[in-house]
């Protein structure tokens, strides 16, 4: 079974992707760039769910080139997810 770790600040939106996947997919969920290395390591993500904004509007994508930069977790595949709904410079 592959695995997918789900990274929001929202608790509803990763209930809502948890629900739509847990039947396909091992799930784990990290609400923080802390829980999200907590969780890294004690579970093997085949994908990470990665919200854009978190703490900050720039906050994923800070997150999303630390693990690129990391050898532990740089060829773990990344989908960046935002409920943005305009243009923003980020």
């Amino acid at each position: 079974m592959k695995n997918i770790l789900i990274v929001d600040d929202d608790n509803d939106l990763r209930d809502a992707i948890r629900t739509v996947l847990e039947e396909t997919y091992g799930i784990e969920e990290a609400g923080s760039k802390q829980e999200v290395y907590d969780k890294l390591a004690i579970f093997s993500a085949d994908l990470i769910i990665l919200d854009v904004m978190m703490d900050t509007a720039s906050s994923g994508f800070e997150l999303a080139r630390e693990l690129k930069n990391s050898s532990k977790y740089n060829k773990t595949k990344i989908l960046m997810l935002t409920s943005v709904d305009k243009v923003m410079n980020i």
